[in-house]
């Protein structure tokens, strides 16, 4: 029975920082996790007390893995969490215009985004290997299950339909991040569990009916296999004959397309994803949501700024229907101006590029595209940071690894 359950979870023997870093990446990369767990709330007639799940495994790992957090969490990080919220807490006085986004966002921002970057600082592939592909496991099988009591009636989605179980934006990009990490896991171990698992997501993925996780998607494969994949032997002729397999599988999309669509639909799940890619919609700015409106009306509003923006939050002012504008760039350079936005994002790339030194070094250059893919690029396409806690993750990752390159130099000094 142990040894099931070894080969079932790919973990051996776990310290008690191992079971408390488990919690805190659930917490942090499944949030969906919630779900395994609320039914045996919901039967205990504790329904209303679901809501405590997640806080509590945050505590708990904390709790667990506090001697870990002590020598990843570092004084300046503690402060600059602090500083953040103060002069975010700033901002509607200075743009008063804001007032009522400031209202409905800052609190859950602060406190429930905002924290995951000490997640990120804690984050370390060489160390927790195994264990992010457990939880890589376990955020598929979330999903299953989820999409399973979906499509048999037993729970309902609000963005559902009486054809379809409607685009479900958050879902898909909380698949995003397990799918990727089991595509790197198995570019080193085949392992069977990891196959099926990583096919279910993927099919999942595309029948969210989400187009911003599927153009990530789509981003992170050719560019892991054409560049970060490690080929030992006939690295140019492999990468050639990957350009040369995706051009055969984009002639061929539409009748792939053709064939899954009656499945998809039977199924009861969303086909918009598939009717925008034979309708020449998926990356076409003029044909995808209204983004050309987005985009022009925020780009006008940084053109004409004095350079230090509009406010916080303040690029829903001049959105259609008060939304977010739909790219990470566009949305500090509007609320935090060219001068400041304009360097906190110099900022962010050099930050980015130390880290893929970092780890390219360290020959764990894939789990730094990982978390570029699903951290940075899905903030490119739609989504904004102040609801995305895997943002807070990356920014975290990207400060531990200039820590890490820090204390090596520092002993190599010694």
């Amino acid at each position: 029975m142990l040894r099931f359950i070894h080969t079932l979870t790919g973990l051996q023997e776990l310290t008690i920082s191992d079971k408390g870093r488990i919690l805190l990446y659930f917490v942090a990369f499944v949030p969906m996790i919630y779900k395994l767990i609320s039914p045996f709330f919901i039967l205990a007639g504790l329904a209303n007390f679901t809501v405590i799940i997640i806080p509590t495994m945050a505590i708990v790992g904390i709790v667990m893995c506090r001697r870990d957090l002590r020598k990843a969490i570092r004084g300046e990080h503690i402060f600059l969490y602090f500083l953040i919220a103060i002069l975010l807490a700033l901002s509607p006085i200075i743009h008063s215009e804001t007032q009522l986004l400031f209202e409905e966002n800052y609190g859950p921002f602060v406190t429930t985004v905002l924290p995951f970057f000490f997640v990120g600082l804690l984050l370390d592939y060489g160390r927790d290997r195994y264990i992010l592909r457990f939880v890589a496991r376990i955020g598929i099988f979330v999903q299953m299950f989820w999409q399973a009591c979906l499509l048999a009636g037993l729970v309902q989605t609000e963005l559902g339909s009486t054809d379809s179980l409607g685009e479900q934006m958050e879902v898909a990009y909380q698949l995003l991040f397990p799918i990727l990490i089991l595509y790197i896991s198995l570019s080193k171990e085949r392992n069977i569990i990891d196959i099926i698992l990583a096919i279910i997501g993927t099919i999942l993925l595309f029948m969210m009916g989400t187009r911003g996780p599927i153009v990530v998607y789509g981003v992170f494969v050719v560019g892991y296999l054409v560049f970060f994949r490690d080929y030992k032997k006939y690295a140019f002729l492999k990468r050639s004959f990957v350009i040369f397999l995706f051009g055969l599988f984009y002639s061929y999309l539409e009748i792939l397309i053709l064939a899954i669509l009656p499945i998809a639909s039977t199924l009861g799940f969303s086909t918009r994803v598939f009717d925008s890619i034979l309708d020449n919609r998926m990356v076409n700015l003029s044909e995808s949501s209204s983004r050309d409106d987005f985009y022009g009306n925020v780009i006008s509003v940084i053109k004409d700024d004095n350079g230090l923006g509009q406010g916080w939050l303040s690029d829903r002012l001049y959105t259609p229907d008060g939304m977010y504008v739909h790219n990470l760039e566009l949305e500090i350079l509007c609320q935090f101006g060219c001068i400041v936005g304009g360097g906190l994002l110099l900022y962010l790339f050099f930050l980015i590029y130390r880290s893929f030194r970092y780890n390219k070094k360290e020959r764990m250059v894939s789990f730094w595209y990982v978390m570029l893919c699903s951290g940075f690029f899905a903030l490119q396409f739609s989504y904004t940071y102040v609801k995305y806690p895997l943002f807070a993750v990356f920014i975290g990752f990207l400060f531990s690894c200039g820590h890490k390159t820090m204390q090596k130099a520092y002993c190599i000094k010694e």
